[in-house]
């Protein structure tokens, strides 16, 4: 008899599980507006490898402590993406690496503003460029 009623427990715990998320409210960065003093970072993957790309940052909290904050993504060929970073940060650093490749390529950002990068190279070379077209 409880075999017969495994399947209904399974789908009634779904059932909630669905539900609790479509009641919870939207994530914060959901509200989020435009910040002329905000940085803005796009990456475009020209590149013959995929990129691991690590972006970190200290943020400055409203209780004066700096906060590390980090952001990371994989691109493949002909994909772009891009993170937004607060007013108050300062040490914006950027790491990208080849998967699978054994160099991997720092530099640190300076400023407020939007930046653009395009990642190229090989796998054995890994390269960037500002892209001065957003």
């Amino acid at each position: 008899m409880t075999t017969r009623l495994a399947p209904l427990r399974t789908f009634c715990a779904y059932a909630i599980i669905l539900l609790l998320a479509a009641l919870a409210p939207a994530p914060a960065f959901a509200r989020a507006t435009y910040d002329p003093k905000a940085t803005s970072l796009t990456f475009y993957c020209e590149a013959g490898y995929v990129a691991d790309i690590k972006v970190e940052w200290l943020e400055r909290h409203s209780s004066g402590i700096d906060l590390a904050k980090s952001w990371s993504k994989r691109l493949a060929l002909g994909k772009s993406a891009t993170v937004r970073i607060g007013p108050n940060t300062k040490n914006l650093k950027v790491t990208f690496k080849p998967v699978g490749g054994l160099s991997k390529v720092e530099f640190f950002v300076g400023g407020t503003g939007f930046y653009s990068y395009i990642l190229h190279g090989t796998v054995f070379n890994p390269r960037w460029k500002y892209n001065d077209k957003p």
